[in-house]
């Protein structure tokens, strides 16, 4: 096969210069947060992600049902069962399955 240039690919989603713009403006704000988050503060910042996205995928699986205070509790404080109970429980079942 001999070489050749590739041919412009047609817009599809018409002009995306403004949505790219938005995505650097983004990305800015993203590497200021990062620039005065201590390493600590971000290490807590990912846990709490880990957690949310772990209490989440099983509600989305169907394998618990956990109220939305309950929820925020765990991720905000930890799966522990004091936080469960505390919260108006889910089962030590429940919160190993987490």
């Amino acid at each position: 096969m001999r070489w050749h240039d590739v041919e412009h690919v047609p817009e599809t989603n018409g002009d995306l210069t403004a949505v790219l713009a938005n995505v650097d403006v983004l990305r800015d704000a993203w590497e200021d947060v990062l620039s005065r988050a201590s390493p600590e503060d971000f290490a807590e910042s990912r846990r709490r992600s880990l957690r949310r996205n772990a209490i989440e995928t099983g509600i989305i699986e169907r394998l618990y049902d956990v109220d939305w205070g309950v929820t925020e509790a765990l991720v905000a404080e930890g799966l522990t069962a004091e936080v469960a109970e505390r919260e108006g429980g889910i089962d030590d079942d429940t919160l190993a399955l987490i």
